[in-house]
């Protein structure tokens, strides 16, 4: 009776919108992932709990791929059941960088939290000269 409970309060939570949330960036070595995790209220959104989530989600996808947010479906619900708020994973990246290429990432935080990241892969420009930048963009990078 109580997980039908829970259930319900489930779908009515996420019919609302879900304006709030954070981003966290994980980089190793090559690999770079970057993972937003969305909320309705910026108090859920800085609490450690759901950083702390999202910041276990972006690990995975880095060391795994996009595929691993799958095996936090059942975190995500019950957060969802036991704050009672529209909670769910965003937007999900992972970059690699190949040969002669090198990834980085930006993060800033606000509250405790990442709100907006950056992936950026660059490779060497063997045409420009050495007063001009070395690197060049590759595509795509990837913002939050």
């Amino acid at each position: 009776m109580a997980a039908r409970a829970g259930q319900g309060l489930g779908r009515q939570a996420r019919r609302r919108e879900a304006g709030e949330g954070a981003v966290a960036v994980v980089r190793n070595k090559n690999v770079a992932a970057m993972v937003e995790m969305r909320c309705e209220t910026d108090f859920v959104a800085k609490s450690e709990e759901f950083v702390s989530l999202v910041d276990e989600i972006a690990a995975r996808v880095c060391a795994e791929g996009t595929d691993a947010v799958s095996h936090f479906s059942e975190n995500v619900d019950q957060m969802l059941t036991t704050l009672k708020e529209n909670i769910s994973i965003g937007r999900v990246y992972r970059l690699e960088a190949g040969d002669g290429e090198v990834v980085d990432t930006y993060i800033h935080h606000q509250a405790g939290r990442g709100v907006n990241g950056v992936i950026i892969v660059v490779k060497a420009h063997p045409k420009r000269s050495p007063t001009r930048s070395r690197y060049t963009p590759r595509s795509p990078s990837r913002s939050i």
